[in-house]
Protein backbone atom coordinates (compact mmCIF):
# COMPACT_ATOMS: atom_id res chain seq x y z
CA UNK A 1 0.00 0.00 0.00
CA UNK A 2 1.44 3.34 -1.04
CA UNK A 3 1.79 5.66 2.09
CA UNK A 4 0.63 9.41 1.08
CA UNK A 5 2.30 12.67 2.98
CA UNK A 6 0.17 15.39 2.20
CA UNK A 7 2.07 19.00 2.63
CA UNK A 8 -0.19 21.81 1.67
CA UNK A 9 -1.53 25.08 3.19
CA UNK A 10 -4.97 25.09 2.12
CA UNK A 11 -7.82 23.55 3.27
CA UNK A 12 -9.53 23.24 0.13
CA UNK A 13 -6.87 21.38 -1.79
CA UNK A 14 -6.21 19.07 1.40
CA UNK A 15 -9.89 18.20 0.99
CA UNK A 16 -10.09 17.91 -2.35
CA UNK A 17 -6.58 15.69 -2.31
CA UNK A 18 -8.11 13.77 0.99
CA UNK A 19 -11.78 12.74 -1.11
CA UNK A 20 -10.11 11.48 -4.04
CA UNK A 21 -7.69 9.14 -2.64
CA UNK A 22 -10.51 8.32 -0.11
CA UNK A 23 -11.93 6.64 -2.73
CA UNK A 24 -8.94 3.99 -3.30
CA UNK A 25 -8.13 3.23 0.41
CA UNK A 26 -7.26 -0.44 -0.55
CA UNK A 27 -4.39 0.91 -2.81
CA UNK A 28 -3.89 4.20 -0.75
CA UNK A 29 -3.38 5.26 2.92
CA UNK A 30 -2.72 9.05 3.58
CA UNK A 31 -0.53 8.62 6.74
CA UNK A 32 -0.50 12.49 7.63
CA UNK A 33 -1.01 16.14 6.66
CA UNK A 34 1.67 19.15 7.36
CA UNK A 35 0.77 22.53 6.67
CA UNK A 36 4.13 23.94 6.85
CA UNK A 37 7.84 22.95 6.24
CA UNK A 38 9.62 21.99 9.34
CA UNK A 39 6.96 19.38 10.08
CA UNK A 40 7.15 18.27 6.71
CA UNK A 41 10.68 17.59 6.87
CA UNK A 42 10.37 15.88 10.79
CA UNK A 43 7.21 13.45 9.24
CA UNK A 44 9.69 12.53 5.85
CA UNK A 45 12.63 11.94 8.43
CA UNK A 46 10.89 9.92 10.89
CA UNK A 47 8.36 8.28 9.00
CA UNK A 48 7.82 5.13 6.06
CA UNK A 49 6.22 7.94 3.69
CA UNK A 50 6.31 7.07 0.10
CA UNK A 51 5.33 9.78 -1.75
CA UNK A 52 4.45 13.55 -0.81
CA UNK A 53 1.67 15.50 -2.75
CA UNK A 54 3.58 18.72 -1.74
CA UNK A 55 2.48 22.33 -2.34
CA UNK A 56 4.77 24.24 -4.85
CA UNK A 57 5.11 27.00 -2.64
CA UNK A 58 3.28 29.05 0.00
CA UNK A 59 3.75 31.54 2.85
CA UNK A 60 4.68 28.51 5.10
CA UNK A 61 6.05 25.73 2.65
CA UNK A 62 8.84 25.84 0.69
CA UNK A 63 8.79 22.63 -1.93
CA UNK A 64 12.27 22.81 -2.93
CA UNK A 65 13.73 22.84 0.72
CA UNK A 66 11.47 19.75 1.32
CA UNK A 67 12.65 18.12 -1.76
CA UNK A 68 16.01 18.90 -1.35
CA UNK A 69 15.97 17.51 2.51
CA UNK A 70 14.89 14.36 1.53
CA UNK A 71 17.54 14.14 -0.82
CA UNK A 72 20.30 14.81 1.79
CA UNK A 73 18.93 12.04 4.07
CA UNK A 74 18.79 9.68 1.17
CA UNK A 75 15.25 9.25 1.47
CA UNK A 76 13.33 7.01 -1.67
CA UNK A 77 10.59 9.50 -1.66
CA UNK A 78 8.83 10.82 -4.35
CA UNK A 79 7.05 13.78 -4.70
CA UNK A 80 3.81 15.45 -6.68
CA UNK A 81 4.09 19.25 -6.59
CA UNK A 82 0.49 20.69 -6.66
CA UNK A 83 -0.87 23.84 -7.09
CA UNK A 84 0.44 26.33 -9.61
CA UNK A 85 3.90 26.02 -10.32
CA UNK A 86 5.93 29.59 -12.42
CA UNK A 87 9.19 28.07 -13.28
CA UNK A 88 9.26 23.90 -13.50
CA UNK A 89 13.10 24.29 -13.86
CA UNK A 90 13.33 25.30 -10.21
CA UNK A 91 12.39 21.99 -8.94
CA UNK A 92 14.00 19.55 -11.19
CA UNK A 93 14.69 16.50 -9.49
CA UNK A 94 14.88 12.41 -9.88
CA UNK A 95 12.58 12.69 -7.29
CA UNK A 96 9.63 14.47 -8.71
CA UNK A 97 7.17 12.10 -10.41
CA UNK A 98 5.05 15.42 -12.05
CA UNK A 99 3.03 17.93 -11.19
CA UNK A 100 -0.98 18.65 -10.53
CA UNK A 101 -2.06 22.17 -10.90
CA UNK A 102 -5.67 21.77 -10.19
CA UNK A 103 -5.92 19.26 -6.61
CA UNK A 104 -9.56 18.61 -7.85
CA UNK A 105 -9.11 16.43 -11.27
CA UNK A 106 -9.46 12.81 -10.18
CA UNK A 107 -7.98 11.51 -13.26
CA UNK A 108 -4.40 13.19 -13.31
CA UNK A 109 -4.16 12.10 -9.44
CA UNK A 110 -5.05 8.72 -10.00
CA UNK A 111 -3.01 8.59 -12.61
CA UNK A 112 0.17 10.38 -10.75
CA UNK A 113 -0.57 7.52 -7.59
CA UNK A 114 -0.82 4.69 -9.90
CA UNK A 115 2.85 5.64 -11.26
CA UNK A 116 4.30 6.31 -8.06
CA UNK A 117 2.82 2.38 -6.58
CA UNK A 118 4.05 1.07 -10.40
CA UNK A 119 7.71 2.49 -9.22
CA UNK A 120 7.35 1.85 -5.47
CA UNK A 121 6.64 -1.99 -5.82
CA UNK A 122 9.63 -2.07 -8.69
CA UNK A 123 12.19 -0.59 -5.94
CA UNK A 124 10.67 -3.03 -3.49
CA UNK A 125 11.52 -6.28 -5.79
CA UNK A 126 15.01 -4.82 -6.09
CA UNK A 127 15.63 -3.94 -2.40
CA UNK A 128 13.83 -7.16 -1.81
CA UNK A 129 16.54 -8.93 -3.98
CA UNK A 130 19.28 -6.83 -3.29
CA UNK A 131 19.04 -7.20 0.42
CA UNK A 132 18.29 -11.10 0.29
CA UNK A 133 21.88 -11.54 -1.79
CA UNK A 134 23.03 -8.97 0.83
CA UNK A 135 21.68 -11.01 4.31
CA UNK A 136 22.74 -14.45 2.31
CA UNK A 137 26.19 -13.08 1.54
CA UNK A 138 26.67 -12.05 5.53
CA UNK A 139 25.31 -15.24 6.75
CA UNK A 140 27.96 -17.15 4.45
CA UNK A 141 30.30 -14.25 6.47
CA UNK A 142 30.82 -12.25 2.91
CA UNK A 143 30.40 -8.59 2.97
CA UNK A 144 32.27 -6.59 0.48
CA UNK A 145 30.34 -5.49 -2.21
CA UNK A 146 26.67 -6.28 -0.81
CA UNK A 147 27.67 -4.36 2.50
CA UNK A 148 28.68 -1.12 0.50
CA UNK A 149 25.70 -1.36 -1.73
CA UNK A 150 23.34 -1.89 1.57
CA UNK A 151 25.05 1.24 3.82
CA UNK A 152 23.45 3.59 0.83
CA UNK A 153 20.67 1.96 0.54
CA UNK A 154 17.30 3.88 1.66
CA UNK A 155 15.16 1.14 3.35
CA UNK A 156 14.74 1.73 7.13
CA UNK A 157 14.69 -1.74 7.67
CA UNK A 158 17.96 -2.31 6.92
CA UNK A 159 19.18 0.84 9.01
CA UNK A 160 17.06 1.10 12.36
CA UNK A 161 17.23 -0.97 15.07
CA UNK A 162 18.98 -3.81 16.65
CA UNK A 163 19.43 -7.03 15.20
CA UNK A 164 19.20 -10.65 15.68
CA UNK A 165 19.87 -13.79 14.48
CA UNK A 166 17.39 -16.42 15.54
CA UNK A 167 17.15 -20.43 15.06
CA UNK A 168 14.01 -22.22 14.86
CA UNK A 169 14.72 -25.97 14.95
CA UNK A 170 12.53 -29.19 14.85
CA UNK A 171 13.45 -31.43 17.63
CA UNK A 172 13.06 -35.54 17.32
CA UNK A 173 12.19 -36.91 20.58
CA UNK A 174 14.00 -39.85 21.95
CA UNK A 175 11.71 -42.51 21.09
CA UNK A 176 11.81 -41.05 17.30
CA UNK A 177 15.14 -41.41 16.94
CA UNK A 178 15.45 -44.53 18.22
CA UNK A 179 12.83 -45.86 16.18
CA UNK A 180 14.01 -44.62 13.23
CA UNK A 181 10.48 -43.53 12.58
CA UNK A 182 10.72 -39.77 11.97
CA UNK A 183 8.08 -38.21 9.91
CA UNK A 184 9.51 -36.94 6.37
CA UNK A 185 11.60 -34.49 6.99
CA UNK A 186 10.81 -32.72 3.50
CA UNK A 187 7.22 -32.20 4.94
CA UNK A 188 8.29 -30.72 7.94
CA UNK A 189 11.01 -28.55 6.25
CA UNK A 190 7.99 -27.62 4.21
CA UNK A 191 5.41 -27.19 7.13
CA UNK A 192 7.98 -25.04 8.96
CA UNK A 193 9.33 -22.59 5.69
CA UNK A 194 5.21 -21.91 5.36
CA UNK A 195 4.22 -21.19 8.71
CA UNK A 196 7.32 -19.28 9.59
CA UNK A 197 7.09 -17.34 5.86
CA UNK A 198 3.49 -16.42 6.32
CA UNK A 199 4.43 -15.02 10.40
CA UNK A 200 6.94 -12.55 9.31
CA UNK A 201 5.46 -11.79 6.43
CA UNK A 202 6.72 -11.21 2.52
CA UNK A 203 8.11 -7.57 3.57
CA UNK A 204 10.46 -9.53 5.90
CA UNK A 205 11.26 -12.62 3.96
CA UNK A 206 14.61 -11.78 2.60
CA UNK A 207 15.67 -12.51 6.23
CA UNK A 208 14.46 -16.11 6.12
CA UNK A 209 17.27 -19.01 5.58
CA UNK A 210 17.48 -22.35 5.83
CA UNK A 211 19.97 -23.79 7.90
CA UNK A 212 20.56 -27.14 8.08
CA UNK A 213 18.43 -30.12 8.57
CA UNK A 214 14.63 -29.06 9.43
CA UNK A 215 16.36 -25.81 10.71
CA UNK A 216 15.96 -21.87 9.65
CA UNK A 217 18.07 -19.14 10.70
CA UNK A 218 16.05 -15.64 10.67
CA UNK A 219 17.82 -12.05 10.83
CA UNK A 220 15.40 -10.16 12.82
CA UNK A 221 15.45 -6.49 13.21
CA UNK A 222 13.59 -4.95 16.90
CA UNK A 223 11.13 -3.42 14.12
CA UNK A 224 10.22 -7.06 13.39
CA UNK A 225 8.61 -7.42 16.77
CA UNK A 226 7.89 -3.71 17.68
CA UNK A 227 5.48 -2.88 14.96
CA UNK A 228 3.88 -6.34 16.72
CA UNK A 229 3.76 -4.63 20.40
CA UNK A 230 6.11 -7.51 21.57
CA UNK A 231 9.42 -7.78 23.28
CA UNK A 232 12.18 -10.25 21.44
CA UNK A 233 11.16 -12.85 23.88
CA UNK A 234 7.54 -12.67 22.79
CA UNK A 235 8.48 -12.59 19.33
CA UNK A 236 10.12 -15.93 19.94
CA UNK A 237 7.86 -17.87 22.06
CA UNK A 238 5.11 -16.13 19.10
CA UNK A 239 7.26 -18.14 16.70
CA UNK A 240 7.22 -21.61 18.81
CA UNK A 241 3.65 -21.33 19.22
CA UNK A 242 3.07 -21.63 16.08
CA UNK A 243 3.77 -25.34 15.50
CA UNK A 244 1.66 -25.98 18.87
CA UNK A 245 -1.69 -27.15 17.26
CA UNK A 246 0.56 -29.67 15.08
CA UNK A 247 2.24 -31.15 18.23
CA UNK A 248 5.76 -30.05 16.76
CA UNK A 249 8.89 -30.41 18.63
CA UNK A 250 10.51 -27.25 17.99
CA UNK A 251 13.44 -25.11 19.55
CA UNK A 252 14.05 -21.55 19.22
CA UNK A 253 17.25 -19.99 19.73
CA UNK A 254 17.87 -16.14 19.85
CA UNK A 255 21.64 -14.63 19.24
CA UNK A 256 23.13 -11.92 20.79
CA UNK A 257 21.52 -8.32 19.95
CA UNK A 258 24.13 -6.54 17.05
CA UNK A 259 23.46 -2.89 16.36
CA UNK A 260 24.21 -3.01 12.69
CA UNK A 261 22.75 -5.44 10.37
CA UNK A 262 26.82 -5.74 9.10
CA UNK A 263 27.43 -7.13 12.50
CA UNK A 264 24.83 -10.06 11.93
CA UNK A 265 27.57 -12.89 12.17
CA UNK A 266 28.04 -12.22 15.70
CA UNK A 267 24.97 -12.59 16.55
CA UNK A 268 24.68 -16.08 14.19
CA UNK A 269 28.22 -17.18 16.06
CA UNK A 270 26.39 -16.52 19.26
CA UNK A 271 23.98 -19.34 18.77
CA UNK A 272 26.79 -22.23 19.14
CA UNK A 273 26.86 -21.60 22.77
CA UNK A 274 22.67 -21.87 22.90
CA UNK A 275 23.33 -24.95 21.25
CA UNK A 276 25.28 -26.48 23.81
CA UNK A 277 23.21 -25.08 26.81
CA UNK A 278 19.81 -26.50 24.18
CA UNK A 279 21.48 -29.63 24.18
CA UNK A 280 21.98 -30.27 28.35
CA UNK A 281 18.26 -29.34 28.73
CA UNK A 282 15.25 -31.09 26.86
CA UNK A 283 14.46 -30.69 23.16
CA UNK A 284 11.34 -28.12 22.33
CA UNK A 285 13.16 -24.83 24.35
CA UNK A 286 13.25 -21.46 23.67
CA UNK A 287 16.56 -19.69 25.10
CA UNK A 288 17.79 -16.51 24.29
CA UNK A 289 21.98 -15.51 24.25
CA UNK A 290 21.38 -13.48 27.65
CA UNK A 291 20.97 -16.84 29.69
CA UNK A 292 24.28 -17.84 28.88
CA UNK A 293 25.96 -14.67 30.23
CA UNK A 294 26.59 -16.41 33.74
CA UNK A 295 27.47 -19.89 32.42
CA UNK A 296 31.19 -21.12 32.12
CA UNK A 297 31.69 -23.95 29.02
CA UNK A 298 34.55 -26.65 29.71
CA UNK A 299 36.72 -27.72 26.94
CA UNK A 300 37.59 -30.66 28.44
CA UNK A 301 36.37 -33.09 31.19
CA UNK A 302 37.99 -32.76 35.23
CA UNK A 303 37.76 -35.94 36.47
CA UNK A 304 38.85 -38.02 33.70
CA UNK A 305 38.31 -40.83 36.32
CA UNK A 306 34.14 -40.84 34.93
CA UNK A 307 35.22 -42.07 31.33
CA UNK A 308 37.47 -44.73 32.90
CA UNK A 309 35.52 -46.09 35.23
CA UNK A 310 32.35 -46.53 32.34
CA UNK A 311 35.01 -47.97 30.28
CA UNK A 312 35.60 -50.57 32.95
CA UNK A 313 31.88 -51.43 33.45
CA UNK A 314 31.76 -52.09 30.38
CA UNK A 315 34.58 -54.43 29.78
CA UNK A 316 33.63 -56.54 33.19
CA UNK A 317 30.99 -54.87 35.07
CA UNK A 318 27.39 -55.73 35.79
CA UNK A 319 24.35 -53.81 34.17
CA UNK A 320 24.23 -51.62 37.46
CA UNK A 321 27.36 -50.50 37.01
CA UNK A 322 27.25 -49.80 33.77
CA UNK A 323 23.98 -47.84 34.94
CA UNK A 324 25.19 -46.35 37.84
CA UNK A 325 29.13 -44.78 35.97
CA UNK A 326 27.13 -43.52 32.94
CA UNK A 327 24.44 -41.58 34.94
CA UNK A 328 27.93 -40.07 36.98
CA UNK A 329 29.42 -39.34 33.59
CA UNK A 330 27.19 -37.90 31.89
CA UNK A 331 25.72 -35.41 34.79
CA UNK A 332 29.40 -33.95 35.46
CA UNK A 333 29.53 -33.41 31.45
CA UNK A 334 25.69 -31.92 32.17
CA UNK A 335 26.98 -29.63 35.89
CA UNK A 336 29.95 -28.28 34.20
CA UNK A 337 28.66 -27.37 30.33
CA UNK A 338 31.44 -29.84 28.85
CA UNK A 339 31.42 -28.50 25.13
CA UNK A 340 30.31 -30.66 22.61
CA UNK A 341 33.63 -30.90 20.70
CA UNK A 342 34.77 -32.55 24.00
CA UNK A 343 32.08 -34.96 24.73
CA UNK A 344 32.42 -36.08 21.43
CA UNK A 345 35.79 -37.03 22.22
CA UNK A 346 34.75 -38.96 25.41
CA UNK A 347 32.56 -40.99 23.05
CA UNK A 348 35.29 -41.48 20.54
CA UNK A 349 37.34 -42.53 23.70
CA UNK A 350 35.03 -44.72 24.76
CA UNK A 351 33.95 -46.58 21.93
CA UNK A 352 37.45 -47.10 20.68
CA UNK A 353 38.84 -48.59 24.14
CA UNK A 354 35.65 -51.00 23.80
CA UNK A 355 36.38 -51.38 19.96
CA UNK A 356 40.10 -52.38 21.02
CA UNK A 357 38.98 -54.62 23.16
CA UNK A 358 36.77 -56.20 21.35
CA UNK A 359 38.78 -57.04 18.72
CA UNK A 360 41.81 -58.66 21.13
CA UNK A 361 39.05 -60.97 21.84
CA UNK A 362 38.72 -62.31 18.64
CA UNK A 363 34.71 -60.47 17.88
CA UNK A 364 33.81 -58.04 15.52
CA UNK A 365 33.17 -54.60 16.35
CA UNK A 366 30.84 -54.06 13.89
CA UNK A 367 28.82 -56.07 16.18
CA UNK A 368 28.24 -53.42 18.37
CA UNK A 369 29.43 -50.33 17.43
CA UNK A 370 28.09 -49.39 13.78
CA UNK A 371 24.66 -47.91 14.66
CA UNK A 372 26.54 -46.13 17.92
CA UNK A 373 28.60 -43.86 15.61
CA UNK A 374 26.28 -41.27 13.92
CA UNK A 375 27.11 -38.56 16.38
CA UNK A 376 28.71 -35.88 14.06
CA UNK A 377 26.22 -33.68 14.98
CA UNK A 378 25.66 -33.26 18.07
CA UNK A 379 23.96 -30.28 18.20
CA UNK A 380 20.81 -31.77 16.89
CA UNK A 381 20.53 -34.02 19.65
CA UNK A 382 19.83 -33.93 23.55
CA UNK A 383 21.89 -35.68 26.23
CA UNK A 384 19.06 -37.90 27.01
CA UNK A 385 19.17 -39.32 23.66
CA UNK A 386 23.31 -39.30 23.69
CA UNK A 387 23.07 -41.42 27.12
CA UNK A 388 20.16 -44.04 26.11
CA UNK A 389 22.07 -44.72 23.09
CA UNK A 390 25.42 -45.05 24.83
CA UNK A 391 23.82 -47.14 27.55
CA UNK A 392 22.48 -49.06 24.61
CA UNK A 393 26.26 -49.24 23.45
CA UNK A 394 27.41 -50.42 26.63
CA UNK A 395 24.95 -53.14 27.61
CA UNK A 396 25.37 -54.90 23.94
CA UNK A 397 29.62 -54.30 24.27
CA UNK A 398 29.04 -56.26 28.02
CA UNK A 399 27.02 -58.94 26.58
CA UNK A 400 29.22 -59.75 23.46
CA UNK A 401 32.31 -59.03 25.47
CA UNK A 402 31.21 -62.03 28.40
CA UNK A 403 30.14 -64.44 25.21
CA UNK A 404 33.65 -64.17 23.50
CA UNK A 405 35.43 -64.97 27.01
CA UNK A 406 32.82 -67.29 27.96
CA UNK A 407 32.81 -69.54 25.25
CA UNK A 408 36.70 -69.25 23.34
CA UNK A 409 34.44 -70.17 19.98
CA UNK A 410 34.03 -73.70 20.91
CA UNK A 411 30.22 -73.21 19.34
CA UNK A 412 31.62 -71.57 16.28
CA UNK A 413 34.34 -73.68 15.21
CA UNK A 414 31.82 -76.45 15.66
CA UNK A 415 29.36 -74.97 13.36
CA UNK A 416 31.79 -74.25 11.02
CA UNK A 417 32.71 -78.20 10.91
CA UNK A 418 29.99 -79.75 10.58
CA UNK A 419 28.55 -76.84 7.62
CA UNK A 420 32.02 -78.21 5.55
CA UNK A 421 31.25 -81.96 6.19
CA UNK A 422 27.84 -81.24 4.18
CA UNK A 423 28.35 -78.09 1.81
CA UNK A 424 32.26 -78.57 1.18
CA UNK A 425 31.11 -78.56 -2.88
CA UNK A 426 30.19 -74.73 -2.19
CA UNK A 427 32.60 -71.37 -2.40
CA UNK A 428 33.24 -71.00 0.87
CA UNK A 429 36.56 -69.40 2.83
CA UNK A 430 37.03 -68.78 6.19
CA UNK A 431 36.43 -64.97 5.57
CA UNK A 432 33.00 -66.29 4.93
CA UNK A 433 32.66 -67.55 8.23
CA UNK A 434 34.41 -64.74 10.19
CA UNK A 435 31.90 -62.34 8.89
CA UNK A 436 28.87 -64.66 10.02
CA UNK A 437 29.97 -64.63 12.98
CA UNK A 438 31.25 -61.17 13.21
CA UNK A 439 34.72 -62.65 14.38
CA UNK A 440 37.94 -61.29 13.39
CA UNK A 441 39.11 -63.58 10.63
CA UNK A 442 42.69 -64.36 12.42
CA UNK A 443 41.60 -65.10 15.96
CA UNK A 444 38.72 -67.47 14.07
CA UNK A 445 41.75 -69.27 12.24
CA UNK A 446 43.54 -69.66 15.12
CA UNK A 447 40.25 -71.16 17.63
CA UNK A 448 39.52 -73.33 14.53
CA UNK A 449 43.33 -74.71 14.72
CA UNK A 450 43.33 -75.26 17.91
CA UNK A 451 39.68 -77.18 18.53
CA UNK A 452 40.29 -79.42 14.79
CA UNK A 453 43.99 -79.65 14.95
CA UNK A 454 44.60 -78.10 11.60
CA UNK A 455 43.96 -74.94 9.57
CA UNK A 456 41.09 -74.10 7.97
CA UNK A 457 42.28 -74.84 4.33
CA UNK A 458 43.89 -78.29 5.38
CA UNK A 459 40.66 -79.35 6.72
CA UNK A 460 38.19 -78.11 3.89
CA UNK A 461 40.82 -79.81 1.47
CA UNK A 462 40.97 -82.77 3.51
CA UNK A 463 37.07 -83.54 3.19
CA UNK A 464 36.97 -82.52 -0.14
CA UNK A 465 39.86 -84.88 -0.69
CA UNK A 466 38.06 -88.09 0.90
CA UNK A 467 34.30 -87.17 -0.96
CA UNK A 468 36.18 -86.90 -4.28
CA UNK A 469 38.01 -90.72 -3.07
CA UNK A 470 34.46 -92.06 -2.60
CA UNK A 471 33.21 -90.66 -6.28
CA UNK A 472 35.99 -92.47 -7.79
CA UNK A 473 35.45 -95.99 -6.00
CA UNK A 474 31.48 -95.74 -6.52
CA UNK A 475 31.08 -95.07 -9.78
CA UNK A 476 33.81 -96.19 -12.68
CA UNK A 477 32.39 -94.33 -15.66
CA UNK A 478 32.19 -90.62 -13.69
CA UNK A 479 35.40 -89.11 -15.29
CA UNK A 480 38.17 -87.35 -13.00
CA UNK A 481 37.64 -83.61 -13.99
CA UNK A 482 33.50 -84.35 -13.12
CA UNK A 483 34.75 -85.60 -9.77
CA UNK A 484 36.92 -82.08 -9.19
CA UNK A 485 33.57 -80.14 -10.03
CA UNK A 486 31.72 -82.66 -7.71
CA UNK A 487 33.86 -81.44 -4.50
CA UNK A 488 34.37 -77.81 -4.99
CA UNK A 489 37.61 -77.87 -7.49
CA UNK A 490 37.45 -75.32 -10.48
CA UNK A 491 40.82 -76.53 -11.66
CA UNK A 492 40.80 -80.44 -12.41
CA UNK A 493 44.69 -79.77 -12.83
CA UNK A 494 44.96 -78.13 -9.20
CA UNK A 495 42.79 -80.95 -7.90
CA UNK A 496 44.80 -83.60 -9.17
CA UNK A 497 48.58 -81.84 -7.79
CA UNK A 498 46.22 -81.59 -3.88
CA UNK A 499 45.29 -85.32 -4.67
CA UNK A 500 48.83 -87.03 -5.31
CA UNK A 501 50.27 -84.35 -2.07
CA UNK A 502 47.69 -85.82 0.33
CA UNK A 503 47.37 -89.79 -1.22
CA UNK A 504 50.88 -89.79 -2.60
CA UNK A 505 49.24 -90.75 -6.15
CA UNK A 506 47.01 -89.62 -8.93
CA UNK A 507 43.03 -90.24 -8.78
CA UNK A 508 43.10 -92.56 -12.04
CA UNK A 509 45.67 -94.84 -10.48
CA UNK A 510 43.81 -94.46 -6.95
CA UNK A 511 40.95 -95.89 -8.65
CA UNK A 512 42.86 -98.82 -11.02
CA UNK A 513 45.14 -100.00 -7.66
CA UNK A 514 41.61 -100.18 -5.25
CA UNK A 515 38.72 -101.19 -7.58
CA UNK A 516 41.35 -104.28 -8.44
Amino acid sequence: MLKILIVNSKKSDIDNLKSIISRRTYDFNIVGVCQDTTTAINVIKMSDVHLVLCEYSSENIDSNQIISEAERLSKSTLFVVTGYVENAEDIISPAVLGYLPDTSVSRELYSLLDRAKDDLDKKRLYLHFMQYAFLNNLHQGENSFYSMFMQKASSPRIDNGNYYYITVSYDATTEEYLSGKIASYDQIENFMFIKLFNFIGDEYSHGLFKVGLAEYGIVVSSQNFKSLGMTIYEYASAIKSLFYENNLSISVLVGRSVESINWINKSKESISALKIVKFYNDSGVILHYDQTDNITFSAMLSDMSLMNSFISAIIDGSEKDIYTSITALFKECSDKFVTLDCLKNIITTVISSISKHISELGGDIKNVTYRHLAFDKLADLTIDIVKVVMTDFATKSNEYIKSLAKNDGVDIVNAIYEYVKVNYSEDISLQHFAKKHFINVSYLGQIFKKHIGMSFNDYLMETRINEAKKLLLSNKKIKVHEIAQKVGFKDANYFCMKFKILEGTTPTKYRMDNIN
